[in-house]
């Protein structure tokens, strides 16, 4: 049975060590006055989980499926940990099927469309993927869900992270650690595990078989974050 870190309702899913302009944590919100119009990011996931840094039941066909990506409001959330899941995003932690993500948020529900893009291709578990983002003063809040695959319903990604400092500054660049965290659908505790109902919380995953040799928990990859237009 995996045993869960728990942690407080908005905090990070993953490790943010680097970012520019700001150290402060800078969840919620959606931009504010004094902003430029709009900003363009170079986004990038890189994978780092090979049968060395993960050696406990390592699945031969490892990898992520597509990236689901948005730009947002305030109004729209991907996952909070500590609470259900979406059925759309446990319909993709589960199987893959990014349908029922694009339904939830096509549109935020104070009317902003959200910037949502999905990576076309999975990405191998030492694979890199990049594209562009562009946001606007109402969608400086990002998310992003990869599906750890194979899994029961793991995935690796973020909820909420304003790009917008509290002087209305933008971040420059940044790069999150991918940790692992469970979408709460399915009880499985191996890669491959059969099916195994059982609703739950989302919540990140402390024990095997994320755990290294040296018995912490180690990243399975990352996704940077680069500021590109001229400001």
């Amino acid at each position: 049975m995996r045993t869960y870190l728990k942690i407080a309702l908005f905090s990070f899913s993953i490790l943010l060590f680097t970012c520019s302009n700001s150290d402060d944590s800078n969840n919620g919100g959606g931009g504010g006055g004094g902003l430029v119009a709009q900003a363009t990011y170079r986004v990038t996931i890189t994978g780092n989980w090979t049968a060395q840094t993960h050696p406990t039941d390592y699945p031969a066909n490892a990898g992520f499926d597509q990236l689901y990506f948005m730009a947002h409001s305030s109004s729209s959330s991907l996952y909070k940990l500590g609470l259900a899941g979406s059925d759309g995003l446990k319909a993709y932690a589960t199987t893959g099927d990014i349908s029922g993500l694009n339904a939830e948020h096509i549109q935020g529900e104070d009317g902003v469309d959200p910037t949502v893009i999905a990576i076309g291709s999975d990405i191998s578990a030492t694979g890199t993927d990049s594209f562009t983002l562009t946001i606007t003063p109402n969608t400086t809040l990002i998310s992003f869900v990869a599906r750890i695959s194979p899994s029961p319903d793991w995935f690796v990604g973020t909820d909420s992270f304003n790009l917008a400092n509290p002087d209305n500054t933008l971040v420059e660049n940044m790069e999150f650690s991918l940790f692992p965290i469970d979408a709460g659908a399915d009880g499985g505790t191996t890669f491959e595990s059969p099916d195994d109902p059982n609703a739950g919380p989302v919540a990140t995953i402390s024990g095997d078989p994320f755990t290294g040799s040296n018995g912490f928990i180690q990243r399975l990859g990352s996704v940077s974050i680069e500021r590109i237009d001229n400001n």
